[in-house]
């Protein structure tokens, strides 16, 4: 009687398979710094006894690779089954932070998050005399007047790591700490300029996409990622003369936040398909998330008769 067993060209067909390459991705956290410039246009009235300012802040988000933080890491071969195919994307930008994986389209979420926002610009008449007290002309329009025919603009640029700011926080722009068009007439008229101030009002962490216990699954690869927060801005104009404040206007931006969190990457099945699409905003919040897996049940029977057909030899001739 002949036994049945495994031909030797199905054991050779299984030892070939392909291997995923032993190759260690590496991505680093982002961090975000958000540059504010404010223009202030002055200029007095025909008294030289007001100032008129017109105060507009321009606020732009821009988000870099936190290389001092260690990287993330991510070793693409433990995505591998002998007996199945595998295969990994990933998408970084320029300076090493984590883009996408398995997607070929970043959305608008980036363009969204980083755009530029104007707040209105706002005129402040400022009076040259302190509460109780008469008016009377003001040196700054006397030195307006010499410096720049009776109106001048003033330009402020100061940027900001708003992740290192709590509730409550206040920043000046326009001091003498910032960036300036002229300093030399910053100078002349810091005394009666309005302060322009950005004041922390709110912190919120953006919720997490998915729920996932780290460590419990072993058929999905862990891939690290972290929180992002938004942060609410408020911003004042407050007169040095008579210590009025007025809202200026508020913005709402986008910031890294300081804990990681893990999302399952599935590992190759034997019998059908599971893809992981992944999109990340240049801040690291994510934009798209989709889980997909079809069952694999006919190729797992057609498999199984293949598998029959093989190792049952010819009925012996009579």
């Amino acid at each position: 009687m002949r036994k049945n067993r495994v031909t030797p060209g199905l054991l050779l067909l299984l030892g070939a398979c392909a291997s995923t390459p032993d190759v260690t991705v590496q991505y680093y956290p982002a961090r975000a710094i958000t540059t504010f410039t404010t223009t202030q246009n002055v200029a007095c009235t025909h008294d030289d006894m007001t100032l008129i300012v017109a105060n507009t802040v321009t606020a732009t988000t821009e988000y870099s690779a936190d290389t001092g933080k260690p990287p993330h890491r991510l070793h693409v071969k433990d995505l591998d089954n002998p007996l199945a195919d595998a295969s990994l994307s990933v998408d970084l930008f320029g300076d090493g932070r984590l883009k996408g994986i398995n997607a070929s389209s970043t959305g608008q979420g980036q363009a969204v998050i980083s755009a530029g926002a104007e707040l209105a610009g706002v005129l402040v008449p400022l009076a040259g005399a302190s509460p109780g007290r008469a008016p009377s002309k003001l040196p700054a329009c006397a030195v307006l007047k010499n410096w720049s025919d009776g109106k001048a603009a003033l330009s402020f640029v100061k940027s900001v790591d708003l992740a290192q700011l709590s509730v409550g926080t206040t920043v000046t722009l326009n001091d003498d700490k910032a960036a300036m068009s002229d300093p030399a007439l910053y100078e002349r008229l810091s005394d009666v300029l309005p302060e322009i101030s950005l004041e922390v009002s709110q912190k919120s962490a953006v919720p997490r996409p998915a729920a996932y216990a780290p460590g419990d699954d072993r058929d999905a690869l862990e891939l690290t990622l972290h929180d992002t927060s938004t942060i609410r801005l408020d911003f004042h104009s407050t007169d040095r003369i008579s210590f009025g404040r007025h809202w200026l206007g508020a913005k709402i931006v986008t910031i890294p936040g300081p804990d990681d969190y893990v999302l399952p990457i599935p590992k190759a099945a034997l019998f059908g398909g599971q893809t992981f699409s992944l999109t990340l905003s240049e801040s690291g919040a994510v934009t798209a998330l989709s889980y997909g897996k079809t069952s694999g049940a006919p190729a797992a029977l057609g498999a199984a008769n293949s598998v029959a057909t093989t190792i049952t030899p010819p009925a012996a001739a009579p």
